[in-house]
């Protein structure tokens, strides 16, 4: 019930958007890797990479995969090899404080651990869809993200 009521906020004209600044570490995957995606150093999930998604680490050491295509959309170079300036933008909700811990399925299949604190967003590239939302840890949306 709760992602469902976190999910209708992020239609809401007033949802707050925010941008991604900071840059990451980028590189391609190699066939048939599966990605151990991590936030904080502390394992998150595994992600079976396809041919031609890229791996980004994040200021926070945060680990997760894009799609090439999605990556060019929301990086850009920078000078030095390997990093890329992000350029996203994401409509955010924060999940309450109090909120028990629940698991939700992202539209590309991960499973999501959402703790209160947390945010529920949906990304610009997607058109603010919230069917297509997924979780940003609290530490990472702090590290990363600035309201727009």
């Amino acid at each position: 019930m709760i992602l469902k009521n976190l999910k209708k906020q992020l239609t809401y004209p007033a949802t707050p958007m925010y941008e991604k600044h900071g840059t990451v570490e980028a590189r391609h995957t190699t066939p048939g890797e599966t990605v151990i995606i991590s936030v904080d150093r502390v394992v998150d999930t595994y992600y079976a990479a396809n041919p031609g998604d890229m791996v980004l680490t994040g200021p926070k050491g945060e680990e997760y995969v894009v799609s090439e295509v999605k990556f060019k959309r929301l990086y850009e170079a920078t000078d030095k090899p390997g990093t890329y300036k992000a350029k996203g933008v994401v409509k955010a909700v924060q999940v309450p404080a109090g909120t028990a811990p629940f698991h939700f399925r992202t539209p590309w299949g991960e499973q999501h651990l959402v703790q209160a604190g947390d945010y529920i967003a949906t990304s610009q590239s997607d058109n603010f869809d919230p069917e297509k939302c997924f979780r940003i840890r609290k530490s990472v949306f702090d590290a990363t993200y600035r309201k727009f």
